[in-house]
């Protein structure tokens, strides 16, 4: 089982990417690192902030970045990098990717619309990131119809998720 402590069940995964922006406090000169190859909202949840995307190039292979590639799109603005597990497939650095997330202050958010009930290294998709952003839509690999979740895993965003969802 996942056994996610802190969740916020949401009309859709958009929607959990949407709020993850606003409790980052995202505004303009702030940079979020996204793949190039997703569904829109991957990148528009955080653009309605007036925050700047920066696209990463994705391998051919797996159609997700390599690790070097998102080390490069990082600077000084860079406030958030969104992985996505695509079809619940993670990248294989996704370790790495934490890791090196919290030494240089960066969120991670994990655009986990298909990974629910997915893998890394023995850890639930969705346990890595300082949030995580599930679907339930009907075409997913557990559905709703429509419906979806955030997953706060970083303490520091927990009592401020409950003003948005307690109102």
């Amino acid at each position: 089982g996942s056994n996610f402590k802190n969740i916020h069940l949401t009309n859709s995964c958009t929607s959990a990417l949407e709020i993850s922006a606003l409790l980052m406090n995202l505004k303009k000169g702030d940079e979020v690192i996204v793949p190039s190859f997703s569904f829109v909202t991957t990148g528009s949840s955080f653009a309605r902030t007036g925050c700047k995307l920066r696209y990463c190039d994705i391998e051919k292979k797996n159609l997700m970045p390599n690790f070097n590639q998102i080390k490069r799109c990082v600077n000084k603005n860079t406030k958030a990098i969104v992985i996505l597990h695509y079809q619940g497939y993670s990248v294989d650095y996704l370790d790495k990717l934490k890791l090196y997330c919290k030494r240089n202050k960066i969120f991670l958010v994990e655009d986990s619309a298909q990974g629910f009930g997915s893998y890394f290294k023995n850890k639930p998709l969705g346990s890595f990131g300082d949030f995580a952003c599930f679907s339930f839509h009907e075409t997913k690999n557990l559905h709703s119809g429509v419906g979806g979740m955030l997953v706060i895993n970083n303490k520091k965003f927990i009592t401020k998720s409950h003003f948005v969802f307690d109102k």
